[in-house]
């Protein structure tokens, strides 16, 4: 596993200190390791947010998934919820480098009504959000 954004943040300042991770750290290394250690955990208490758009589409249009604050090049699971209230089968979402997911919702083979989607990070454990969009019939009523 990558090290974290505080475990390089560690790994630069001590690099400029002359540290060299020998048997005896410095004071400064050690507040510089637990600095490092709460950025960690900051970042992995950070919630992933997603949206959608549009929120109300016609059968057969697309509907755009986007996220951000996931674990970069990781993968994710999305979930998505019909409206009677199960769940499809979970996909998997690659995460680009900037911790960013995008995924393109076909609906034309979706049943009318409200859906829910909602994003899990697999590393991180940290679930997203969670949003909804409307499917309505393509079908025009004289």
């Amino acid at each position: 596993m990558s090290p974290g954004r505080g475990e390089r943040i560690f790994r630069r300042a001590a690099a400029h200190a002359g540290y060299n991770s020998g048997p005896r750290p410095s004071a400064v290394a050690m507040l510089l390791r637990r600095y490092a250690a709460e950025e960690d955990k900051k970042a992995m208490q950070q919630k992933p947010q997603i949206s959608v758009a549009p929120t109300r589409v016609k059968s057969g249009e697309n509907v755009m998934l986007t996220g951000a604050g996931f674990s970069a090049n990781r993968s994710a699971m999305s979930h998505l919820r019909r409206p009677n209230e199960t769940e499809y089968n979970p996909i998997r979402l690659r995460i680009n480098d900037r911790g960013e997911i995008s995924h393109k919702i076909d609906t034309v083979m979706l049943d009318e009504g409200t859906f829910e989607v909602w994003v899990e990070d697999e590393t991180s454990k940290s679930v997203s959000n969670r949003v909804r969009f409307n499917v309505e019939s393509s079908f025009t009523h004289p």
